[in-house]
C-alpha cells in the first residue's frame, strides 16, 4: 500500500501534467489567434491595395470624361463665338447698305467716311468667316457628327443663296443672317444634349426662322 509520500508525489505529479497540458493548449490558441490575425492583417492589405487601384482608375476614367466634355465645351463656344461674330458683321454690312441707298452721298467727305466703314466692315466679315472656317476644321476632331451637320447644312444654304449683280444685297445679308440664325439653334440645341445641359423649356427652333 502507498505510503502518503508516494501519495503526495503522484498528486503533484498529476497537477503538473494538467498544467502542462492547460498551458500547451492555451499556447495554441494564442497561436492560432496571432495567425488568423496576420492572415487578417494580409487580406485587409491586398483589400486596401485593390481598392486603391480601383479608386485610381475611376479617378482616370472620371478626368478623362471631364477633360472631354471640357473640349467639347470650348469646341462649342468657340463655334457659337465665332458665328456671333459672323453676325454681327453681316448685320454692319447690311446696315451700311441701307445707308448707303438712302443717304445723300453728294457730301463728300461723308460718301468718304461710309466708303471706309464698309471696307473695315468687309475686313470685320473675313476675319469672322476666316475664324469659323477654323473652328470648324477641327470641330469633328471634338463633337460628334449629328453636331457638326449643322455647320454642313450651314455651307449649304449659303451656297444656295442667289447672288450676281441682279441680287439685291440687302435682301442677300438677310438670306445669310437667316441661315446662320438657324445654325445657331441647330447647334446650341446639339451642344446641350452633348453636354448633358437640359433643353429650355421654350427654346426657338429653326423652324422658327423664316426662310
Amino acid at each position: 500500500m502507498p505510503n502518503l509520500g508516494e501519495l503526495i508525489l503522484v498528486a503533484v505529479v498529476g497537477l503538473f501534467v494538467l498544467y502542462l497540458r492547460s498551458y500547451v493548449q492555451e499556447k495554441g490558441k494564442n497561436l492560432a489567434t496571432k495567425e488568423d490575425f496576420q492572415k487578417l492583417l494580409d487580406q485587409t492589405r491586398q483589400l486596401t491595395s485593390e481598392t486603391e487601384q480601383i479608386k485610381a482608375r475611376i479617378s482616370h476614367q472620371l478626368w478623362d470624361r471631364q477633360a472631354t466634355i471640357t473640349l467639347k465645351r470650348d469646341m462649342y463656344f468657340r463655334l457659337l463665338s465665332a458665328i456671333g461674330e459672323l453676325k454681327k458683321a453681316l448685320v454692319e454690312q447690311k446696315g451700311l447698305e441701307v445707308l448707303r441707298r438712302t443717304r445723300d452721298l453728294a457730301d463728300a467727305k461723308y460718301a468718304l467716311d461710309l466708303q471706309a466703314k464698309r471696307a473695315e466692315s468687309n475686313t470685320k466679315f473675313d476675319q469672322a468667316v476666316t475664324e469659323l472656317v477654323r473652328a470648324a476644321n477641327i470641330a469633328p476632331l471634338v463633337i460628334p457628327d449629328h453636331a457638326y451637320a449643322a455647320l454642313e447644312r450651314y455651307v449649304i444654304s449659303v451656297a444656295e443663296i442667289p447672288r450676281g449683280e441682279n441680287v439685291d444685297i440687302v435682301v442677300n445679308l438677310e438670306q445669310q443672317l437667316q441661315a446662320l440664325e438657324r445654325t445657331t439653334l441647330e447647334l446650341i440645341a446639339e451642344a446641350r444634349k452633348d453636354l448633358g445641359i437640359p433643353q429650355s423649356t421654350n427654346p426657338l427652333t429653326p423652324k422658327d426662322v423664316p426662310l
